[in-house]
């Protein structure tokens, strides 16, 4: 993947997709900095071996990915945002575009744009 991945499952994958991340993109500090849902990626961490053998996460899978030699380090990912699937395109109303509509040029944000900060 690219500089920015997405990956998609569904709930019920959930905790094994971040055990899974977890166990082979460890967080480089607390999960609330790595994380917009720490309280998530907390329950897969203290269950991590529960999520990585139990079913459905076929032993097959972990050893398929055991064997590209990944060796798991801290940092190599920067943040995992969890969230669910949207309603699709939506129209906004123009004070809230981050283009100008006559000259397609980036206008500075205002305080109805919302902003993620990571911290490093």
């Amino acid at each position: 993947a690219g500089p920015n991945a997405v990956i998609y499952t569904t709930e019920e994958y959930q905790h094994l997709l971040f055990a899974v991340m977890a166990h082979y993109f460890p967080a480089p500090g607390a999960s609330a900095d790595y994380c917009n849902k720490p309280e998530l990626y907390d329950e897969a961490i203290a269950h991590i071996d529960t999520f990585l053998t139990a079913a459905p996460a076929p032993a097959a899978l972990i050893a398929g990915m055991d064997v590209v030699g990944r060796v798991p380090h801290a940092g190599d990912v920067k943040y995992i945002y969890l969230t669910k699937a949207g309603p699709g395109p939506q129209v906004q109303p123009a004070a809230e575009s981050l283009l100008d509509p006559a000259t397609g040029n980036l206008i500075p944000p205002g305080p109805k744009h919302k902003r993620m900060v990571i911290k490093n």
